[in-house]
């Protein structure tokens, strides 16, 4: 038969988290939109090496925009 057993957890805190969590999120959107930025022009730099040229119209066409 299994013993059970009791234990008890305080956490102290939990009122600054919630309070900070509004601006967790701007952070974190913040910070995920940079990273988006910078895969996409990674994306953008490995594209024009290995894209076909053939008359070289686009070669300057493509852009990556920072976010807002």
């Amino acid at each position: 038969m299994a013993k059970s057993i009791e234990f008890s957890l305080q956490i102290k805190g939990l009122d600054k988290l919630a309070a900070g969590l509004p601006n967790a999120t701007k952070l974190v959107r913040k910070m995920v939109a940079k990273e988006l930025y910078t895969i996409a022009e990674e994306v953008m730099e490995a594209s024009k090496r290995v894209g076909p040229v053939d008359t070289g119209a686009l070669m300057g066409t493509g852009h990556v925009e920072l976010p807002k």
